[in-house]
Parts: C-alpha cells; structure tokens; sequence
C-alpha cells in the first residue's frame, strides 16, 4: 500500500460486530457486541480512544476507553451494548440490523484507527474479519473472544497462522 508500519508496534482492529447479540458462548443474550484484535507485537495503550458509530464522536454515542486500558499482543476484547435496566455493558448505541452501519475506533488523538462500513443484515449472526484483523469481511460463525471461523456446511474452517482457512484435523 506504500505505508511504513512498524511491524513490531501494536495493530488493534474491530475484528468482528454483531447486531443481534450471540446466542452462546460467554457474551450470550448480552446484546449487541463489537470485538477488537491486537495483532501487533506490542501491546496497545487503548486509554482515551473511543469507539462510535457517529464519526463526529458525540458523548451520548461514544465508548470512551478508561484510563490503563489495554490489549496484549493476540489479544481479544469483547464490548458489549450498554442496558439501561441491568445498568451493564458498555458502548452507548446498538448496531443496526437492517441498514448501512459504520463503526469508528479512534485513538487518544482522535486519528481513526479502524473503520468498518456495513449491511446490518450481514452482522444478524456474526460479521468479521477472516483472518483475524487483517482479512476481508464476512458474515462468519460467532466467536466473540476467540480467533474467527468460517463456517462451510457443518464444519468450521480454521486459520493456521499464515492466515490460510484449513478444516480441522
């Protein structure tokens, strides 16, 4: 792409959203829920960015990061929508399931680190990013808080660390 990235720096992307909320696993009946991967070999100082799906960031629309967040290198973080009964979760806005959504994930600076745009009706299940934080978007298996899965038929394809899909032995 003509870039210089350090290859050694931390690399957080949204990895994979959706707009249902998962229906097992640890975020089950949870709410919507957004994933974010650090697949850099740093770990990532995440206080004082901010996720939105309004790019102009405003408070009422906005997960602000708290201080000492992180993400370790090949970690995963899983935010949830916030309920307004439970009083839990986290981000302030739900994703949309049947029109054009973007999510923005901005640093401390305000500079846009990872955008996605898509079809809400892509993220009923699950929507990301095949292999993990680099790869093209896709409607995929939901695996909050684990590496992506494809899934073809009744079988879950893997990805090896080259990022090539394999079924599993």
């Amino acid at each position: 792409s003509g870039c210089d990235v350090d290859p050694t720096a931390a690399l957080v992307a949204i990895n994979e959203v959706t707009a249902k909320g998962a229906t097992d696993g640890p975020y089950a009946g949870m709410g919507d829920a957004i994933e974010l991967v650090n697949v850099g070999e740093k770990a990532a100082d995440l206080s004082g960015w901010q996720l939105s799906d309004d790019p102009t960031f405003p408070p009422e629309k906005t997960y602000l990061f708290p201080p000492g967040s992180s993400l370790a290198p090949g970690d995963f973080l899983v935010l949830v929508s916030f309920d307004d009964v439970m009083m839990t979760g986290d981000f302030p806005f739900g994703i949309s399931d049947d029109k054009e959504e973007t999510l923005t994930l901005a640093d401390q600076g305000g500079n846009a680190m990872d955008v996605v745009t898509f079809a809400g009706a892509a993220a009923v299940v699950s929507y990301c990013r095949l292999p993990d934080g680099t790869g093209a978007w896709q409607s995929c298996d939901a695996t909050f808080g684990a590496s992506n899965a494809l899934m073809i038929g009744d079988e879950a394809l893997d990805q090896r660390d080259d990022g090539v899909l394999v079924a599993p032995p």
